[in-house]
Formats: C-alpha cells, sequence, structure tokens
C-alpha cells in the first residue's frame, strides 16, 4: 500500500518537473526565435564594406 503511494507521488512529482522543462524550453525556443534574425540583421549591418 505504501509503495504504491510513495510510486503515484514519485510519477506526479517526475510529471510537474517535466511540465515546468517543457515550458521554459518553450520561452527558451520563442527568445532565441526572435533573437537571431535581430542578430543576424546587425551583424550583416556592422560588417565594414
Amino acid at each position: 500500500m505504501y509503495s504504491t503511494v510513495l510510486s503515484g507521488i514519485i510519477d506526479a512529482r517526475g510529471n510537474i518537473i517535466s511540465k515546468n522543462m517543457n515550458v521554459l524550453l518553450k520561452n527558451l525556443a520563442i527568445i532565441n526565435v526572435i533573437s537571431l534574425p535581430l542578430h543576424l540583421l546587425a551583424s550583416i549591418g556592422g560588417m565594414p564594406e
């Protein structure tokens, strides 16, 4: 009985951590998608001719 409850708690904690990690990675991907083209434009504009 106790092992079943403990197993359920461990699974729930793992799911919460996984969900938080997915949200964090999604936010970082959005930041990268926004910033990479801006950096590309800045690097092209900053090159000496």
